[in-house]
């Protein structure tokens, strides 16, 4: 199947903008599996550093860079009970679209570029930690936030600096259920 790389977040949309998609959740960890259902406009998987930016304008929560966890947001759910989910990034997330026989599709983006795939009814696709690695570049002494803030608003890199590495994800189309 096919496979990509994000930094951010991935987003799985609906296709058509005058109606909803019904979801298939299914989170597995150590400690066990959540499953879930639901019908809304898509759903957002953060990393920490996505955290910051989609995930924040659904009125979600920050997760600062030294914890490795995700996020998962729905977008728009027409259940009010369901809200984000924080998971550890050992997890593996799988989400599919639930085919209700209308030829049904979802489009699912990458850290918010062109690159986009279709999800057609009834396929699933898989979300986990990737084994590569990638470094990062803040300034020595910097807040948290005036560290997001360095990253989104300017491109200038001081002398003083200090690395860190982090993991990528890594999504695949499979079949998961």
């Amino acid at each position: 199947g096919k496979c990509a790389i994000a930094v951010n977040d991935i987003i799985i949309s609906k296709n058509n903008p005058l109606t909803t998609c019904e979801l298939n959740l299914k989170i597995t960890t150590d400690d066990g599996v959540y499953e879930s259902s639901f019908i809304c406009d898509g759903l957002l998987i953060s990393t920490q550093f996505g955290s910051t930016a989609y995930n924040k304008s659904l009125q979600s929560s920050i997760i600062v860079p030294s914890c490795s966890a995700y996020i998962v947001t729905p977008i728009n759910p027409i259940r009010s009970d369901f809200k984000s989910i924080v998971i550890g990034d050992d997890a593996q997330v799988a989400v599919s679209l639930v085919d209700r026989g209308k030829n049904q599709k979802a489009l699912v983006g990458f850290d918010g570029t062109q690159v986009v795939w279709e999800l057609n009814g009834g396929e699933n696709i898989c979300i986990q930690k990737s084994d590569k690695m990638f470094s990062l570049i803040k300034p020595a002494g910097s807040s948290i936030f005036g560290f997001f803030l360095f990253i989104y608003i300017t491109f200038i890199i001081f002398i003083n600096i200090c690395t860190s590495r982090f993991p990528l994800f890594i999504i695949k189309i499979m079949n998961f259920f």
